[in-house]
């Protein structure tokens, strides 16, 4: 084996630490950011910017004191879009050339994303792809202790190594999106209290989570951390709604042919119904891709606000269809996509929800789809609220 360079100057991998470096990944956190995003709208800049002007975001990144911000806001109201949008802009702003930035975002559905040794193991890499010189350092603490990846000490033995490496590289800026779908338990609540001693205990980092307003997330960090409530920001959340749906209301009218009156008419329609929500806008501009453009404002109206409520309508949907089977198929594929641990591919949810062939496969799936999502031979959730209400 090579000897480990301890040069600082040295600004690249040496083959042997590539290597190493293969065996710790869990996933790619820019290639995790690069899918969400393409499984959901485009980012605009016009839903996202408020934030950056924000006085507690600005304290937080211009400060020498209070590293540690928690974004927090109901399902739907774009957290994921905002910390998507500050990873890249944080990415560009902070000081440092470059700036150092790491991050993960966490997903329940798939068993590499919704744990605490995952986002550590996850935040490290990422860290030490772009930084040779704390992969070299992290390298060599995993040479003197090789259960630090999966031993049962693991998320201590990892934030330890990660601290080391922040240490090292002081102005190191680490995001953590969707702490709540981290699975519940002993691991979230370790990690939770460790980033919180850290923040209080040094400056050299800074953190930056999002999550749900969860119980124990919220008495884990509300007195520890500065609060960002997206519900406190409910202004600023209703125009980047607004900003949202005059998008979508342009989409539906070019491929629907809306003339003014119906595009005037759906925006205000959406507007009164969506409850600050980007999510609920999103499901409800998807239903009307498949309706009529003369039923569009009736079809629209009957759209119950909030998001149990319209998915209890979308399940009602599922419940009038006219063929028996294709309704209990359809019921199959949901069932089947609240009990896995991880994504199926197409061809896996074939035997895996007991479905007779794929010939009727894309039909299925279309009647399924205000809850899953096919993207890359894959079939996803469109949100985790989805399987909230199924479950």
């Amino acid at each position: 084996m090579k000897a480990i360079s301890n040069n600082p100057s040295a600004d690249e991998l040496d083959e042997v630490t590539i290597k190493f470096l293969s065996k710790i990944k869990v996933t790619d956190p820019d290639h995790d950011m690069m899918r969400i995003e393409h499984s959901k709208d485009p980012l605009l800049k016009d839903c996202y910017e408020w934030i950056l002007q924000n006085s507690l975001l600005q304290e937080w990144r211009d400060s020498d004191s209070g590293s540690l911000l928690w974004i927090n806001g109901d399902p739907g109201k774009g957290k994921t879009m905002l910390m998507i949008a500050l990873a890249r802009e944080l990415s560009k702003n902070l000081p440092g050339n470059p700036p150092t930035v790491t991050f993960f975002f966490c997903q329940s559905t798939d068993n590499r994303l919704n744990n605490a040794v995952a986002i550590l193991r996850g935040l490290i890499w990422k860290l030490a792809m772009n930084q040779p010189r704390l992969a070299r350092s992290f390298r060599q603490k995993y040479e003197s202790d090789q259960s630090l990846l999966d031993g049962p000490n693991a998320v201590f033995e990892l934030f330890s190594a990660l601290i080391l490496m922040l240490n090292e590289q002081p102005g190191t800026t680490i995001l953590i999106d969707a702490l709540d779908e981290c699975n519940a338990g002993q691991e979230r609540s370790q990690l939770l209290d460790l980033i919180t001693k850290d923040a209080s205990s040094s400056t050299k980092s800074k953190w930056l989570l999002s999550s749900r307003n969860n119980s124990d997330i919220k008495q884990l960090l509300e007195s520890k951390s500065h609060m960002l409530s997206l519900e406190l920001n409910d202004k600023r959340i209703f125009q980047a709604v607004n900003a949202f749906i005059q998008q979508k209301t342009s989409e539906l009218a070019a491929k629907k042919k809306y003339d003014k009156d119906l595009v005037h008419n759906v925006e205000k329609e959406l507007m009164a119904k969506s409850d600050s929500t980007f999510l609920w806008v999103a499901l409800a501009c998807k239903n009307l891709l498949s309706v009529s453009k003369r039923n569009t404002l009736s079809a629209l109206q009957k759209l119950p606000p909030g998001l149990e409520p319209l998915y209890q309508r979308m399940i009602e949907g599922i419940l009038q269809l006219e063929d028996d089977e294709e309704r209990q198929l359809c019921f199959q594929i949901l069932r089947v996509m609240c009990q896995v641990f991880r994504p199926l591919s197409v061809e896996e949810l074939i035997p895996t929800a007991e479905l007779p062939g794929d010939d009727d496969l894309p039909e299925l799936i279309e009647n399924c789809s205000s809850f899953v999502i096919v993207r890359q031979g894959n079939i996803y959730f469109v949100h985790q609220s989805a399987k909230d209400y199924l479950t």
